[in-house]
C-alpha cells in the first residue's frame, strides 16, 4: 500500500481514514511520513496509540492532546489503529476531527 500516490504534503488535511490491516496501514503511514521527512522516533509532535476497542474515553484523551503546541511550531501528528469504534467514541472523535487545533 503506498499513501504517497494520493496524499502529497502540498495537499495535506487535517485527517485521514487508511482502512487497512494493522500492520499494512501502520506501514504506510510510517514509509509516507519518512518520504516527507517527518521522523517519528523521539519526535515529541507524533504520538502513535493502538487500541483493539475505541472508546470515548479514548477520544477524550485525544482531544486533550491535540489542542496542546507542537514543538517550535512543529505540526502535531496522531496515528490512531483500533479494530472497532464504539458509536459514542465515534461522536467524540468526530468532533475533535472537525474542530482540530491549528497545527494538528
Amino acid at each position: 500500500m503506498k499513501l504517497d500516490l494520493q496524499i502529497t504534503s502540498e495537499n495535506l488535511h487535517h485527517a485521514y481514514l487508511i482502512e487497512a490491516d494493522t500492520k499494512t496501514g501502520i506501514e504506510a503511514v510510517f514509509s509516507l511520513l519518512t518520504d516527507f521527512g517527518i521522523g517519528t522516533r523521539g519526535n515529541p509532535d507524533f504520538h502513535h496509540y493502538t487500541y483493539n476497542a475505541f472508546l470515548i474515553e479514548h477520544a477524550q484523551i485525544l482531544r486533550e492532546e491535540q489542542t496542546f503546541h507542537g514543538s517550535e511550531g512543529a505540526r502535531k501528528i496522531f496515528l490512531v489503529t483500533f479494530n472497532t469504534i464504539m458509536s459514542e467514541a465515534q461522536n467524540a472523535l468526530l468532533k475533535t476531527l472537525e474542530e482540530p487545533t491549528e497545527g494538528t
